[in-house]
């Protein structure tokens, strides 16, 4: 999970800001399409409703980042209105994705006392 976090957080800062809406972006998911293959992995979680922030949280985070990633523009520099609507969704979509995967770290505390060391959401 903490690796799923790190990947998240990596893949988010290829993220433009609303001041830089002419930016030079770079998308890179290669380390959270890991991480997601490896978290899929796992079992199901003995709670339930811990169970579906985690489920929701993996097809999530991977439906985002595949749709930011195939808006990125082929062969050219700019992305059309069109792509950039589809980057906006998959961005909403990659949101969704770690606000239930911060969920799953709370009630894995609540229901479980399981931790992570170091707070993950802080590294990034």
């Amino acid at each position: 999970m903490v690796s799923l976090i790190e990947e998240a957080q990596k893949a988010q800062s290829g993220r433009a800001g609303e001041e830089e809406e002419f930016a030079l972006v770079i998308l890179d998911f290669s380390g959270l399409d890991e991480a997601i293959s490896t978290a899929r992995l796992f079992g199901s979680i003995p709670d339930p409703k811990t169970q579906k922030t985690w489920s929701a949280a993996i097809e999530r985070l991977d439906e985002g980042a595949r749709e930011v990633l195939a808006s990125a523009p082929e062969g050219r520099t700019f992305q059309s209105p069109a792509e950039a609507g589809q980057a906006l969704r998959g961005w909403n979509t990659f949101d969704e994705g770690l606000k239930n995967l911060k969920k799953t770290v709370t009630r894995l505390d609540r229901a479980f006392g399981l931790k992570p060391p170091s707070d993950p959401w802080e590294k990034g």
